[in-house]
């Protein structure tokens, strides 16, 4: 078996590039691609918390209900994605 990058030509020249490795090689590359995707993720939610939160609070001449203030300690705090919209659904139920 060929180790190392080649075409598989019957999937064209670009579809078709492929990457042969050893198993321990590979599952090195699993592990850190693993790593990467999360810590980009969490990278990701920082910045869309930040941008939401600079939207809403850019905008001047709205009265502040509680929920404005609920949702900007959410958007500010929420340290996964998972965490941050779990509780702004539990905030938005809470005041239905």
């Amino acid at each position: 078996v060929y180790l190392g990058v080649w075409t598989n030509w019957s999937r064209g020249p670009v579809m078709g590039l492929t990457l042969t490795m050893t198993r321990s090689n590979a599952d090195l590359l699993i592990a850190f691609v693993a790593f990467y995707i999360a810590f980009v993720g969490r990278r990701f939610w920082r910045i869309f918390c930040f941008a939401c939160h600079s939207i809403v609070s850019s905008r001047t001449g709205q009265a502040r209900e509680g929920t404005y203030h609920q949702h900007q300690v959410i958007l500010r705090n929420a340290e996964t994605a998972t965490s941050g919209v779990v509780a702004l659904v539990q905030v938005l139920w809470a005041w239905r």
